[in-house]
């Protein structure tokens, strides 16, 4: 675990109880994939990309899927 508070702009207060992560997702590949998938609902794609996201971390992190 990593203490990472004060690189966040704006910091986050040293008195923050929580997790802070950060989520970083390519733009052009977002809108693309809305557009491929426009007779669906934005939120549910995004929802689906963003889990697609935890499972290759954990994959990376752990070495395996889950």
């Amino acid at each position: 675990m990593a203490d990472f508070r004060n690189r966040l702009k704006p910091a986050v207060p040293e008195n923050r109880m929580g997790n802070c992560g950060e989520l970083v997702v390519n733009y052009r590949d977002l809108i693309k994939t809305l557009k491929e998938s426009a007779d669906e609902d934005p939120l549910t794609v995004v929802a689906a990309e963003v889990n697609e996201m935890m499972k290759k971390l954990e994959e990376d992190v752990h070495g395996r899927s889950s």
